[in-house]
């Protein structure tokens, strides 16, 4: 299986706040931008994910 390139995930975490889909689901795409050291601050300097 093909994994989301940087980009999409980013849309992906992007798109899933714009829509308030569950914080389970956000939490698991935060943890591969974190995973993938991509810098979510730029999208939401509000993120507090640990």
């Amino acid at each position: 299986m093909d994994r989301l390139s940087d980009e999409m995930l980013m849309e992906v975490y992007r798109e899933a706040k714009k829509y308030k889909v569950s914080e389970d689901f956000v939490y698991l795409v935060v943890q591969e931008i974190k995973k993938r050291e991509l810098n979510i601050q730029e999208l939401s300097p509000t993120v507090i994910y640990s």
